[in-house]
């Protein structure tokens, strides 16, 4: 990775370099390619964000979209800037997208509901605004590496946790956890394997793509599983029935599922044929 290096944007001041070289493509963005691909994040996150709100889906699930789609705003700002207040732009949505994810698991395990849930809860944002605190003082990335891990990998564990019992949410699971540990891999591989080869700098695209759509998912697969435990009233806020929401839910892209009313019975209306053939139809 190269020195910190001054641009349009001023002197790079951030707590964390990547491997693309600043200001090659663009006299007025920093890392070009790293700030476009950030922009997948503002297309999924808004286009869930418009669909949830079609579902009459509960507020944390629009949250949840539109806190993604901020993500790929303050990425976009980051990279394109490499400064820290830009950093902060991309960093502090993350720490919130997690927040909400542990949030939208209320209800599905006993930790996170009644009176173990306000305990966890309570020392949950404790915990969060303390690294946020620490972060913003000390400027040490570190903190926010380990302080989003443990939100993530909090998240998960409830998920396991809470045991999902149809069959299509499993494997949607897999599917995510399986976009979350490339897009992960490629990160990692970003930073280890700088000045190697010239493909290296494009991994944090990758990253970037893998990761937009595991946070797209996750949400789709929180908003089934809330569904499978706690029912419909915990989800949305109308009387509309399955056949109702399955008219909406069919149309909605990038996702694997054929049928919301048959997603609970462990049938076989899952294919990567169909998520294939809704993504084609998407991009075409």
């Amino acid at each position: 990775m190269e020195a910190a290096a001054q641009g349009f944007w001023g002197p790079e001041d951030s707590s964390v370099d990547f491997c693309e070289k600043s200001y090659v493509r663009s006299p007025y963005v920093a890392e070009f390619w790293n700030s476009i691909s950030s922009l997948i994040f503002v297309f999924l996150g808004l286009y869930g964000l418009v669909e949830t709100v079609k579902l009459n889906a509960r507020w944390v699930y629009p949250a949840l979209f539109l806190t993604l789609a901020l993500i790929g705003i303050g990425s976009t700002i980051f990279h394109g800037t490499m400064r820290w207040w830009g950093e902060l732009w991309d960093e502090l949505p993350m720490l919130l997208l997690g927040l909400f994810y542990v949030v939208s698991l209320s209800g599905c395990h006993s930790v996170t509901t009644g009176t173990k849930g306000v305990y966890f809860y309570s020392a949950l944002l404790a915990f969060l605004f303390a690294m946020v605190v620490a972060y913003v003082k000390f400027k040490v990335y570190e903190i926010f590496l380990h302080s989003f891990t443990v939100l993530i990998l909090l998240s998960l564990g409830i998920t396991l946790l809470s045991r999902p019992k149809s069959r299509n949410l499993q494997i949607l699971l897999l599917m995510i956890v399986g976009e979350l540990g490339t897009a992960k891999a490629f990160w990692s591989l970003d930073h280890q394997l700088c000045g190697l080869s010239p493909v290296v700098p494009y991994f944090h695209v990758v990253w970037h793509v893998l990761a937009a759509f595991a946070g797209y998912h996750y949400v789709i697969f929180l908003l089934a599983l809330k569904y499978e435990k706690t029912g419909h009233y915990s989800v949305f806020a109308d009387e509309d029935g399955p056949s109702e929401k399955t008219e909406i839910y069919n149309k909605l892209w990038f996702q694997p599922f054929n049928n919301w009313e048959r997603l609970f019975q462990n049938s076989d209306d899952y294919s990567f044929g169909i998520f294939a053939k809704k993504l084609t139809k998407a991009l075409g």
